[in-house]
């Protein structure tokens, strides 16, 4: 048995579109008339408002207002269950040279029978794009606050078919158990055996986050490519500064929840947080003959766990110069200086704190018929602190890299490394994971070969072959193949 009403009206004044509609339902199931009504069975009605306007060459609006009262089965009868309440509104700008600007707002209360189980929910966002001075500058703005409720949640890790997962177990204290702090990222595929899986709790706790994403991209005007001296120099510089960050916390104050710039929350009001700040500057960044990038960033988590916090940062300087010459050769110098740290309550054995540089030079020979041949070496030097152990390493890797491009068929890439690792510490650690690569000292050697092409069916084919040699492990070799259909 189901009745249902509904009532919608729509009125015009001038440029302000508005209307109202309500509805009720009843819904009585029951495979037995002289018996309850079953589960499925529901009872609600609901009455809402809303306004817009006509016009929306530069500015539009709209405004959303709702209620609606849900009742249970109880029995032959229904009863109170629940009173929603739902206010949500938006806002746009298109201004010129494809300038934007969104607004989007709503709030949501939920009353139900225990008042322990309300809920009250509010949404902001904010988006913005613009140009200015001829695409000197552009700038993009995301802006969103939240706030709700949120499960507790623990994590384990599930093995999976070999290849298929996201990390690899490394037996740390050699005692056969797989332990949460003994799983690391896999670096090779036939690592990758097992997924992190989260696990819900019955618990539920008040979570406010903030999300904020800024970049700024700064480029001379496209003129002065061919003005004076002074102007052309200037026009071969450009940048792009980009600032990420997002936020969970349990602190109610408004300052805390509305602030993106505040990341030193206290511990006993962290749910989680992760930062990024990088400023990229380029010179001749289109020249063929010379170029240089410099890149700076700064990445910081801190996250509650089960078991604690875990804190992660990591540093970098990078600047990368590139020489083309003899019309075929290009050679591609990378120098890096690197802060990395970790620290985690529970578990000290993924404490760490290194510095870490190395010098990556690379050598190409590129012809016009496709063919590429390099050659590389890449040095690093890294050591932890004292206080974390004081372990070092002294890591030279160097090989020989191939590609072959055949035009609408494919193309063969090939790669052969030699690694020679000195390390000074516990090898079976994570610090010592995260150092080597996965790999183990002394001298190790990886390589892979991948095909790839398409057929005139359109399915691309790809075939990969990977191994690796090191002083402890038997050698590896993994071939793997893929086809897919592209419509």
């Amino acid at each position: 048995n189901v009745t249902a009403y509904k009532l919608d009206a729509q009125f015009n004044t001038g440029n302000l579109i508005y209307g109202i509609n309500g509805a009720l339902e009843m819904s009585q199931f029951s495979n037995d008339t002289a018996k309850a009504f079953s589960l499925g069975s529901f009872r609600y009605n609901q009455l809402a408002f809303f306004f817009k306007n006509k016009t929306k060459k530069t500015w539009s609006y709209k405004f959303d207002a709702s209620v609606r009262n849900d009742d249970k089965v109880n029995g032959k009868t229904f009863s109170y269950a629940s009173t929603g309440v739902n206010l949500s509104g938006n806002l746009e700008h298109s201004g010129k040279k494809q300038n934007r600007l969104s607004m989007t707002g709503s709030y949501r209360k939920l009353n139900y029978v225990a008042a322990s189980l309300d809920e009250e929910v509010i949404l902001g966002r904010i988006e913005y794009n613009a140009n200015f001075f001829k695409r000197v500058i552009s700038t993009s703005t995301y802006y969103q606050i939240g706030t709700g409720r949120e499960q507790k949640r623990t994590f384990s890790f599930a093995l999976v078919q070999s290849g298929n997962g996201t990390h690899t177990w490394v037996d740390y204290n050699k005692n056969g158990v797989e332990e949460i702090n003994e799983f690391e990222p896999a670096i090779y595929a036939d690592q990758a055996k097992y997924v992190k899986v989260y696990l819900p709790g019955n618990e539920f706790i008040k979570s406010n986050s903030n999300e904020f994403n800024q970049s700024l991209r700064l480029q001379a005007p496209a003129d002065w490519q061919g003005a004076t001296a002074f102007k052309r120099f200037v026009y071969r510089f450009n940048s792009i500064s980009s600032y990420k960050a997002d936020r969970k916390i349990t602190d109610n104050s408004l300052e805390t929840i509305v602030n993106p710039f505040k990341l030193n929350v206290a511990d006993s009001s962290l749910i989680s947080i992760n930062s990024l700040i990088k400023q990229t500057t380029f010179f001749n960044r289109s020249n063929a003959k010379f170029g240089v990038e410099h890149n700076i960033q700064s990445n910081r988590g801190k996250q509650f766990l089960y078991n604690g916090f875990e804190w992660k940062q990591t540093d970098k300087n990078q600047m990368s110069l590139r020489f083309g010459f003899a019309k075929r050769f290009n050679l591609v110098t990378e120098v890096e200086s690197q802060l990395k740290q970790n620290r985690n309550q529970y578990f000290e054995n993924r404490n760490y704190k290194y510095k870490a540089e190395h010098i990556f030079p690379e050598l190409f020979y590129q012809t016009r018929k496709g063919l590429r041949l390099g050659t590389y070496l890449k040095y690093t030097e890294a050591l932890n602190a004292p206080e974390f152990g004081n372990e070092s390493a002294f890591i030279t890797e160097y090989g020989l890299e191939f590609r072959y491009f055949i035009i609408n068929k494919g193309n063969i890439d090939a790669k052969f490394s030699t690694h020679d690792i000195k390390f000074t510490g516990n090898s079976n650690s994570p610090l010592a994971f995260d150092l080597l690569n996965g790999l183990s000292n002394g001298r190790n050697m990886t390589w892979n070969i991948n095909f790839g092409g398409k057929t005139k069916g359109n399915i691309q084919i790809n075939l990969i072959y990977e191994g690796r040699k090191t002083q402890v492990y038997k050698t590896v070799h993994i071939g793997r193949a893929e086809a897919r259909y592209i419509f």
